[in-house]
């Protein structure tokens, strides 16, 4: 191993926190860049959200609680940190609708789902980026089925024109491997079902009076019962997981 990769390794492993280093001599605007800077590679590298607040505590740099800082961990998936710039950051410049925007549309090209659940109901609602017909985009756009499925669970509003690339992503994803016929067709119709309760005007292009088929939970197929099942490829998904 080079010295390099042992360095990267050693830097993920323990994230080091910016102690002001490189500011001496400098105008304010450029204690700040330095500091933004700093605090951007720090929560790339993972690092947890009370060491940001140390790091502007002790370096009095709460500028860092911006909006570039929490693109940054939008798109690294830091979950931590971004809720810490979401709570604190009227402390330093603030953040802005726009950059929230930015940082929430980064998380869903990432498949950040949590990140951008957070930005939508977790912050001030001014600032708040709530889930869209964009997000269904972005998510269609790099065909993340799983990301796609938990915005239908959360109903987010989807546009008409988005309802069949929608429902194709997600039936052919977690119905593709269950073998019997009559079971596949029973998720296909509850999972249209719940994509129908996402669309904008309420209209749908099938027969919305069309019951959803109640399945017999005790007919003798197996279920699994681990939270983690759907999204997992290889395993067989059932009935009950949609429920």
């Amino acid at each position: 191993m080079t010295r390099y990769e042992l360095e990267s390794r050693e830097r993920h492993k323990k994230p080091k926190i910016w102690n002001g280093d490189g500011v001496e001599g400098k105008q304010a605007i450029g204690r700040a860049r330095c500091a933004v800077r700093e605090a951007a590679r720090a929560v790339r590298d993972g690092c947890h959200g009370d060491k940001l607040l140390h790091m502007c505590w002790n370096n009095k740099s709460w500028n860092v609680l911006n909006d570039d800082v929490l693109l940054e961990a939008a798109r690294c998936g830091n979950r931590e940190c971004a809720q810490t710039i979401a709570e604190h950051h009227h402390h330093g410049e603030g953040l802005t609708k726009e950059g929230v925007m930015r940082a929430s549309f980064a998380a869903a090209a990432s498949g950040h789902y949590d990140i951008v659940e957070m930005l939508s109901d977790s912050i001030a609602f001014d600032l708040s980026c709530s889930l869209s017909t964009a997000h269904y985009e972005i998510g269609l756009a790099s065909k993340n089925a799983e990301f796609v499925w938990r915005l239908i669970r959360a109903e987010a509003p989807m546009a008409c024109s988005q309802m069949e690339d929608v429902t194709d992503l997600v039936v052919s994803h977690y119905t593709g491997a269950i073998a019997d016929e009559r079971e596949r067709l029973q998720i296909e119709m509850m999972m249209m079902k719940y994509v129908e309760n996402c669309l904008d005007d309420g209209s749908a292009e099938w027969d919305s009076q069309t019951p959803t088929p109640e399945l017999d939970l005790d007919s003798g197929v197996g279920a699994y019962e681990t939270e983690d099942a759907i999204g997992n490829d290889e395993k067989e998904y059932t009935a009950r997981e949609w429920r």
